[in-house]
């Protein structure tokens, strides 16, 4: 039997412009994880609404052609916008920080079993990141959640190994809620550098 076309919604990641005509956009889905697909831009079947980082949309992918593998990229005959979290490029903090973080859900690989936790995980982030204060601590809490439901011994190794002071400002900063947290934010710096390079080179994350 013919593979049907496909409709996941997801968050978009990454978009680069492929070639005159389309848009290459990345979407984080709750069931398949990151996945890619092109999105028409010009022609007859232009899109009524430009994919826009940080977007929450569905989108409709054509039918497999004869002898294309699944997986293989395919292009989207719909895309339609659910939610774009304009808030965000209100603030450079904001906008440098969620860029940051949906740069490392996009070019890391993840256990397809995360994917929904990491799905939540997303949505949570953007929407603070667009709503709330302290975008720079709401990076650190989204990364140290995205390692831990990735599987990673944050934790049990990163957090453990950490000096004594820096384990205080940790605890302090996860478990306060964005709208009351008061704190310096050189410390949330500190820590966050140090959790991006025990990614980086203890398991070999991409990290920019």
């Amino acid at each position: 039997m013919p593979a049907a076309a496909k409709q996941f919604s997801g968050y978009v990641l990454d978009r680069i412009v492929q070639g005159e005509k389309f848009w290459r956009v990345r979407i984080f889905t709750e069931t398949l994880g990151a996945q890619s697909c092109l999105v028409r831009i010009a022609g007859k079947n232009k899109t009524t609404c430009v994919p826009d980082l940080f977007d929450k949309a569905e989108i409709l992918l054509e039918k497999p052609k004869n002898g294309q593998a699944e997986e293989e990229l395919r292009f989207a005959k719909e895309y339609r916008l659910v939610h774009r979290n304009s808030g965000i490029s209100r603030d450079y903090t904001a906008l440098f920080s969620a860029s940051k973080f949906v740069s490392v859900l996009a070019k890391n690989a993840f256990a397809p079993e995360s994917a929904p936790a990491l799905f939540k995980l997303c949505e949570n982030a953007l929407h603070a990141f667009a709503e709330k204060p302290h975008a720079d601590a709401t990076y650190f809490k989204a990364l140290w959640t995205l390692a831990r439901e990735g599987g990673y011994a944050v934790k049990e190794d990163w957090f453990e190994n950490s000096a004594f002071d820096d384990r205080d400002t940790i605890s302090f900063v996860l478990r306060t809620p964005l709208e009351n947290l008061e704190i310096d934010s050189r410390d949330i710096a500190r820590c966050t550098h140090r959790l991006e390079n025990w990614l980086v080179h203890e398991h070999q994350f991409a990290i920019e």
